[in-house]
């Protein structure tokens, strides 16, 4: 596993910006706050333009585990678009609001597995006092940390 230098300097991201419908689309895939869900994220020119919910992931337990097998049959249509590979999404339950450790393991192993993608932007998705809120993350070989995406 990677390890995270908090000293490094600011990552460069290329993709900084999404349109409120696809935040609000993104939003609208959580419905069950007491189920783990997740997805993909595509980007195209500096933007998040695809969402993709995972039909083939694994839900037990009140976890989610992607598909990479559906992941692969997605990034083959979005290729075939222009559109690159930029993240994975998921929510948690019960308000947690961070990333857990095997959330960054998960990333950090996928990082470490394909070379051809530089970072991740992978949001995370909870609820807070009936509140459905999206933190985001950049995660980077070298570290790991909330950033704000530009809505539009």
């Amino acid at each position: 596993m990677a390890t995270i230098n908090p000293e490094a300097s600011k990552p460069i991201i290329k993709v900084d910006k999404i349109q409120s419908t696809l935040k609000e689309e993104l939003l609208g895939f959580f419905m069950d706050p007491n189920l783990e869900i997740g997805g993909f994220l595509g980007s195209k020119d500096g933007e998040v333009v695809e969402l993709c919910l995972d039909q083939k992931g694994i839900k037990e337990n009140r976890s989610y585990f992607p598909s990479i097998t559906y992941l692969n049959t997605v990034d083959r249509g979005w290729k075939k678009k222009g559109i690159s590979f930029l993240g994975f999404f998921h929510s948690h339950i019960n308000g947690f609001d961070r990333l857990s450790t095997s959330d960054k393991a998960f990333f950090l192993d996928f990082l470490s597995q394909n070379k051809d993608v530089p970072y991740m932007i992978c949001p995370l998705l909870y609820e807070r006092n009936k509140e459905k809120i999206i933190s985001w993350f950049y995660i980077g070989r070298d570290r790991i940390e909330e950033i704000t995406l530009n809505e539009y």
